[in-house]
């Protein structure tokens, strides 16, 4: 039996599978494909996507298709590896791209079959002034057609180093975690967000999971 993961890797999205023993020794490589040993057996990483830049986030949606993420981008993009097609997602929001700031992670709500809420989290604000905030958005086709702040972080800082923000539905809530953007002075603020992980109700109603 082979498991599949995911590897975001330079420019391209590669799909790893751990083959064991079945894989064997006669996989031959290519610039597509590769095989790589493992203390649990060989990994075979075949490229399936190419004309990505930092690709930081993957979702993969029901049906098959998936989302990525590209930081530098400030970029979503809707992707059908079965036909190779890649659409770049129209009326997302005004995101700070650089340095370290940009896009930085998109996350499904646990019901999103029920309500097609897509959470993203990024960079917000001026270079010198800047924070990590989360957006949920609702597509059709490859266009935003709604989107609702969900939080802002009191982590404004004037720096771009060290600035990054992942996200994750746990126990029924939305935590985001952030990364010392104010560097090591501003993580001895206790009252500031610095290189904190905030947890924040999944909806502004937080009984309402259904969304």
């Amino acid at each position: 039996m082979i498991s599949a993961t995911c590897r975001l890797v330079g420019a391209s999205l590669c799909l790893a599978a751990c083959a064991g023993e079945a894989a064997g020794t006669g996989e031959t490589a290519s610039p597509d494909r590769h095989l790589l040993p493992s203390l649990n057996g060989p990994i075979i990483a075949e490229r399936v996507l190419t004309g990505l830049s930092e690709p930081v986030a993957i979702e993969f949606l029901p049906g098959g298709k998936a989302l990525i993420l590209q930081r530098n981008r400030g970029l979503m993009s809707l992707v059908d590896f079965a036909g190779g097609e890649k659409l770049d997602i129209e009326g997302m929001p005004d995101m700070l791209v650089l340095d370290a700031a940009g896009a930085h992670d998109i996350e499904l709500h646990p019901k999103y079959a029920e309500n097609g809420w897509i959470y993203v989290a990024y960079s917000e604000g001026e270079e010198h002034r800047s924070t990590a905030v989360v957006d949920r958005v609702r597509l059709s086709g490859h266009q935003v057609v709604a989107r609702e702040r969900i939080f802002s972080a009191d982590a404004y800082s004037e720096g771009l180093y060290h600035f990054a923000a992942r996200i994750a539905f746990a126990d029924g809530q939305l935590q985001q975690t952030i990364v010392s953007a104010g560097g090591a002075r501003g993580c001895q603020q206790r009252q500031r967000l610095f290189g904190r992980a905030p947890i924040g109700a999944v909806l502004p109603n937080p009984q309402d999971l259904g969304g």
